[in-house]
């Protein structure tokens, strides 16, 4: 990069993802795929980061873009380019660089569906390629020694030979003079792959065969690609592979007891449950095993995609199935009382841990949004309250029923769950509790909105203090599906009742000082926990 101004890099996603993979995420640009708890564009600028560059990023001029995701993009230093529809290719690139100037300098160009780590940025005219497989229809590059003589667009099905014989373009391109392949794209009429030869012909491409390639662009790809990029909490070590996922923790009787759930899980449950592989001691704490499911969380789909109604109410409707074969499934009468456990009696010690550990006092009045309200001790009391007064629904539990520990197979219609709590009383490992903890546990995703709470998408106070403040951005689909849940009723349990509600507010009461290392997360905790309150006692808003 020597001599080099900024160096500019056009990330493509200007057309929507196919059908396939839109039908399991919702209509997305590629670049807006959901990766964990953010999107793919973070990724793929993390990637670009060493070269310092100029962001630039096609979206379809019909996309509604979020105000959140607009705000994070301007953050990051990213400027759109709303790119027309029904362009091929070459069209868009042209279109793009017609926005961002066409000079004699550099441009280099990332594919919106692909994420390619510790690649050499500096090279120009040069073009990353990988080995060929998977069976799709790719670009294919024929090279000598480093250099591209070739390249070509090859069926596998119809002429394997060759295909096996070269390298997959595999998304990005780096060229020393965007006039040069401007009017290379001109010259070929909107036809990418033609326009690379001829840019080739009066700037030679090398191959960049190195680095790590992620392609997110089809259904088979992307969820082999997202495993490589997962999330756990501190206390959790994972490592994935493509048959299993092995979760180890120093906090042994915690993973023994996930670990007991999964493997003794009666028949009626089995379904919707992953498969436990193995378990056992691991040095100073302990492990299992599981197969690894290549399927989106329900998180990941309610944050980060573009799920429809009609989807989320099958969904839902699976949920209530296995909450439905978990209540049919009660134990015997000589189990803890569970919400008195995990609701009542739980809330009142963390609250004080809380506010041991922060200082904050939880009797002196509070106000959310403007709004006068008792003091946190006082909320959380009125809440289990409630909950000590709710008739119980003994059941098979599966303790920490969330978005982040369901996956959704579409083709089967068909929940999967992991990391259960398999206790009530730690060191007594169970299959059993109440149903409405699970209740509670599935609204915390929703009327709750923890998920949106741990991927940041939230405005308001960011530091702990009396008079507090949260909002979330209207979206259609998040606030539809926080309407629809409350008139259900699954597992025998009616998700909008008065003691789903208040134990969704304990939830947030509860974690509290579970996330002393993430101080703006534990305020936003602390003031959702004030909001589903308020909702509750004085009918706010949702």
């Amino acid at each position: 990069m020597s001599g080099e101004a900024q160096p500019r890099v056009l990330i493509l996603s200007g057309a929507y993802i196919e059908q396939e993979l839109a039908a399991e995420l919702g209509v997305l640009p590629p670049a807006l795929l959901p990766v964990g708890t953010g999107r793919l564009f973070a990724l793929q600028v993390e990637s670009l980061s060493p070269l310092r560059p100029q962001l630039f990023l096609t979206l379809p001029v019909d996309f509604a873009l979020s105000a959140m995701d607009a705000a994070t993009l301007a953050e990051i230093g990213v400027r759109i380019l709303w790119s027309p529809a029904g362009l091929r290719l070459g069209e868009a690139v042209l279109n793009a660089l017609a926005l961002i100037g066409f000079d004699e300098g550099p441009i280099r160009i990332l594919h919106g569906d692909t994420l390619i780590r510790a690649i050499d940025l500096s090279t120009l005219d040069a073009v990353s390629v990988a080995p060929g497989g998977d069976g799709y229809r790719w670009a294919m590059v024929s090279a000598e020694q480093g250099w591209v003589r070739k390249i070509a667009n090859i069926n596998p099905a119809e002429d394997q030979a060759q295909a096996d014989e070269s390298a997959r373009l595999s998304g990005y391109f780096s060229f020393s003079n965007a006039r040069g392949l401007a009017q290379a794209l001109a010259q070929s009429r909107g036809d990418f792959i033609e326009a690379l030869n001829i840019y080739n012909q009066a700037h030679p491409l090398s191959t960049l065969a190195d680095g790590d390639w992620l392609d997110f662009g089809h259904v088979q790809t992307y969820f082999r690609s997202r495993r490589i990029v997962s999330t756990a909490r501190t206390f959790n070590r994972l490592e994935i592979n493509d048959l299993t996922v092995t979760k180890r923790s120093n906090r042994g009787e915690k993973l023994r007891a996930e670990a007991y759930w999964l493997g003794h899980a009666p028949p009626a449950i089995r379904p919707y449950c992953a498969r436990l592989v193995d378990e056992g001691p691991d040095g100073e704490g302990y492990f299992y095993a599981t197969d690894y499911e290549y399927l989106p969380t329900l998180a990941e789909l309610y944050t980060f995609g573009r799920v429809n109604r009609a989807s989320w109410l099958q969904i839902l409707a699976s949920c209530g199935d296995f909450m439905a074969a978990a209540a049919a499934l009660g134990p015997s009468e000589s189990e803890p009382d569970a919400l008195a456990a995990l609701a009542v009696e739980k809330t009142a010690a963390r609250l004080e841990e809380f506010a041991h550990k922060t200082g904050f006092d939880i009797d002196a009045t509070v106000r959310l949004n403007g709004r006068a309200l008792p003091s946190v001790r006082a909320c959380a009391e009125a809440m289990t309250d409630v909950m000590a007064g709710a008739p119980r629904r003994p059941a098979l539990m599966h303790g920490d029923f969330c978005f982040s520990n369901i996956l959704y197979n579409f083709r089967m219609r068909r929940i999967r769950l992991i990391d259960p709590r398999g206790c009530v009383i730690e060191g007594r490992p169970s299959l059993y509790g109440d149903s409405l903890y699970d209740a509670a546990k599935l609204m915390h995703s929703i009327t709750g909105r923890y998920d949106l709470l741990i991927a940041g998408r939230y405005q308001g106070s960011s530091a702990l203090s009396h008079d507090l403040d949260l909002a979330f951005e209207a979206d259609p689909e998040q606030d539809g599906l926080v309407q629809t849940v409350r008139e259900m009723t699954l597992g025998g349990v009616r998700l909008g009742s008065d003691e789903v509600r208040a134990l969704t507010a304990t939830l947030f009461f509860s974690m509290l000082p579970l996330h002393a290392d993430r101080p703006a997360r534990q305020t936003a905790f602390l003031a959702n926990g004030l909001r589903l309150y308020l909702e509750l006692t004085e009918g706010g808003g949702s």
